[in-house]
């Protein structure tokens, strides 16, 4: 058991006594900013350092929901990542154990800072970002504490700097790094650390943003990642990863233009990135109706009018034009003009999404060729106001498949389940939309959860630019949860891989949560669970037995399940050697022969080699164990 105890606070200053993997230290953060803290400061790093041993955490006093919900995320990415990473043994995942008093909250701040060291990274952010007014100076994480002389040295060099860049300058001092070092190298940990530092300042800051090291085209896992950052903050602060949108070069050039930098950075200057100009792509005639969300698009050369309409009589935002209009867009570069107000804080996961798909797709792994970057313009001169007032519940984009069905028995407060007509379903099959809606309606009944149908014909518009619908869906689902937004603060997308797994397609962690604006949540689920997991989380359930449905070729079956394409014999494999597939009303009798048969691509090729070993553990009869021996035996497609 590990602990935390004795926390003290007062303005500028946060005290404890750690006890962790038997380290038994004082840790301490004080700030020249006279700043009640948050209390759970402490979890980020103390839950990190707490996993080199597993076990509990106690905690005596309260903690924020949403970071607890993050810490379980986070725990999951570390817990898959350290199998293979060179920082640390293998990390356990912990139970954290808060106390129902005190309440260490604290309301929110409303200024935006950035941790800045003085190098190329942190004065590209400044300079990127005109909105940060607080630059963070941390001592005791790369500069020690015992070597004060440097420490004073670094502290006036970086307080100059901020004030030449009209900027306020706030250090931090903390000696968590002595209670780290015999536990967790510094790369797994300093992400941890700076969350932390992050969380005591969040009486004063909406947004603090850490700068990264490397661009999208070049993650690795680490303690500070876009998939880690944002997850440890509380409810009213926003902890942005940034700079991963920009090569070190593009960063270099980014400084070459400032006056404050060439004087106080440690690296040398490159030529500016020119871009050239590209085609115009517009959204006009946006209309909002409750439960209606109405718009004229021209996009790529493609003219059609695009709708949603939802079951629940809800005002759109008008702002959820955007998201699945900037990825069809990208397919052809250039600007995109929306007519009205835009979330700011979209806007900036806007530029996120548009770098990590640039980064993907030069390797044509994605699209089949480069997506160019698109600034988006705003018409100013239009200027209603798209906002709605936020919601209140907690939803689940919901297909009635494997994944959606794992995140909906997982998280106990989904409210209400969606289901989106026109996606996978066409619209133009609407005997098939009606069976299904029928179907999933049962099953949201059965599972006592509100349901809400939301149509759209997006696809008419989609289905004719030169993007794949693997790569544009996710975009989709950013625009449904946007309409939704005045109903739901919080709304899940299931996610099809676990975190050791992922590769890029339209739906990824390091995309999903930058699609929402802000009062809400878009949240991407279920990837602390391997798929084999997720199928014995869900095989005993009755409602998923009477009611899961995974086919996507919509054929007429008795049962909802064609059972032979190979989405449905991916599935229908691992319940079989489970033993729970003859439970199951919606799928016919396996085939043996034709899952024997089935060509696997590159990426569906570690699904099947799971289902191989799920097949050894459970003891499976040997003609099923010999059929997955097959797949994997043959060249992937």
């Amino acid at each position: 058991m590990h602990s935390i105890s004795e926390v003290r606070r007062e303005p500028g200053s946060l005290e404890c006594s750690a006890n962790i993997a038997g380290v038994e230290r004082d840790v301490w953060f004080r700030t020249d900013e006279p700043v009640m803290p948050r209390g759970d400061a402490i979890v980020p790093a103390a839950v990190l350092l707490a996993m080199t041993a597993g076990g509990t955490l106690e905690l005596p006093g309260t903690v924020d929901a949403r970071m607890l919900r993050g810490v379980e995320e986070n725990q999951a990415v570390f817990t898959q990542w350290s199998r293979d990473w060179p920082f640390s043994e293998q990390l356990r995942h912990v139970e954290v154990r808060p106390s129902p008093a005190p309440d260490w909250s604290v309301p929110p701040g409303d200024r935006v800072g950035a941790f800045f060291c003085g190098g190329v990274d942190s004065f590209s952010t400044v300079l990127a970002r005109p909105d940060v007014t607080d630059l963070i100076f941390i001592g005791g994480l790369d500069i020690p504490l015992g070597d004060a002389e440097r420490l004073e040295t670094v502290d006036a060099h970086l307080r100059a700097a901020a004030a030449e860049l009209g900027r306020r300058f706030i250090r931090v001092d903390t000696n968590v790094r002595l209670l780290s070092e015999p536990l967790l190298a510094w790369e797994a940990f300093h992400g941890a650390a700076l969350a932390s530092v992050a969380v005591l300042l969040a009486g004063r800051f909406a947004r603090i943003h850490i700068t990264g090291h490397a661009s999208y085209a070049d993650l690795r896992p680490g303690g500070s990642h876009p998939v880690v950052d944002h997850r440890w903050a509380p409810a009213g602060l926003e902890i942005f990863h940034d700079g991963a949108r920009l090569e070190r070069d593009e960063r270099v050039a980014l400084l070459g233009g400032a006056p404050a930098a060439p004087r106080r950075r440690r690296s040398p200057a490159r030529r500016r990135v020119s871009h050239a100009a590209q085609p115009i792509h517009r959204i006009r005639d946006v209309r909002r109706a409750p439960g209606c969300l109405e718009f004229s698009a021209d996009i790529a050369g493609i003219q059609r009018g695009v709708w949603f309409r939802a079951s629940e009589p809800v005002t759109p935002r008008g702002d959820a034009v955007l998201p699945a209009s900037l990825l069809l867009a990208m397919s052809a570069g250039g600007t995109l003009e929306l007519p009205g107000s835009v979330s700011p804080r979209m806007l900036r996961g806007a530029a996120e999404i548009q770098a990590v798909f640039a980064h993907w797709t030069r390797n044509r792994a994605l699209a089949g060729r480069p997506l160019p970057l698109l600034p988006v313009v705003i018409d100013t001169r239009a200027e209603p106001d798209w906002s709605v007032p936020p919601g209140d519940r907690t939803a689940l984009f919901f297909s009635g498949g494997v994944d959606s069905f794992a995140a909906v028995l997982d998280r106990p407060e989904i409210t209400d389940l969606v289901f989106v007509g026109g996606l996978d379903v066409p619209l133009d099959d609407p005997e098939r939309l009606a069976e299904v809606d029928a179907h999933l309606r049962g099953a949201a009944a059965e599972l006592s959860k509100r349901y809400i149908r939301v149509d759209t014909n997006i696809r008419r518009l989609s289905d004719q630019v030169p993007l794949p619908w693997m790569a544009a869906y996710g975009a989709v689902l950013g625009s449904v949860a946007g309409v939704l937004a005045g109903l739901v603060k919080r709304i899940f997308i299931a996610g099809p891989v676990a975190y050791a797994g992922l590769y890029p397609t339209g739906s990824h962690p390091l995309i999903d949560h930058h699609w929402a604006p802000e009062g809400m949540e878009i949240v991407h689920e279920l990837a602390r669970f391997e798929r084999t997991e997720r199928i014995e989380r869900v095989a005993g359930h009755p409602v998923v037995r009477r009611r899961l449905r995974v086919c996507w070729q919509n054929a007429r079956t008795p049962q909802l399940n064609c059972g032979t394409c190979n989405k449905c014999l991916l599935t229908m494999a691992p319940l079989a050697a489970v033993g729970a597939l003859e439970r199951f009303e919606t799928f016919p009798a396996l085939d043996l022969d034709r899952l024997a048969s089935v060509t696997s691509s590159p990426v569906a090729r570690r699904f099947w080699a799971d289902n191989l070993a799920l097949a050894h553990a459970h003891r499976a009869p040997r003609p099923l164990i010999d059929a997955l021996d097959s797949i994997l035996a043959r060249r992937a497609a």
